[in-house]
């Protein structure tokens, strides 16, 4: 999609809803770094050649991008936990995967 970087941080910001379906905290400190970046443009390497002219997306159709970036947030988390392996760490502790724990 054509946005610009205020866009592109906006629409970052829309992981945070992601990370909340899925019950997890965003928070200070809780290293969660979302990022944007658009591919609509290709910007030329000579310097001689001319900028494109950017049309940008009007923040009335940026809705269904926000959702967008919740859900990839969601279900990214989700595969994420449901292919985890089991792993034993110091100690002892033992934590496990799902696949492991929904086997029967």
């Amino acid at each position: 999609a054509p946005l610009d970087s205020r866009q592109l941080s906006r629409v970052a910001r829309r992981a945070a809803a992601g990370l909340a379906n899925t019950g997890s905290c965003y928070g200070h400190g809780s290293g969660d770094i979302a990022l944007a970046f658009s591919t609509a443009y290709t910007l030329p390497a000579d310097a001689a050649t001319p900028m494109p002219a950017l049309a940008m997306l009007h923040e009335a159709q940026l809705d269904p991008l926000f959702r967008a970036a919740a859900d990839a947030v969601e279900q990214s988390i989700l595969n994420a936990l449901w292919h985890a392996q089991s792993v034993q760490g110091r100690g002892g502790h033992q934590r496990w995967g799902l696949q492991e724990l929904c086997k029967d």
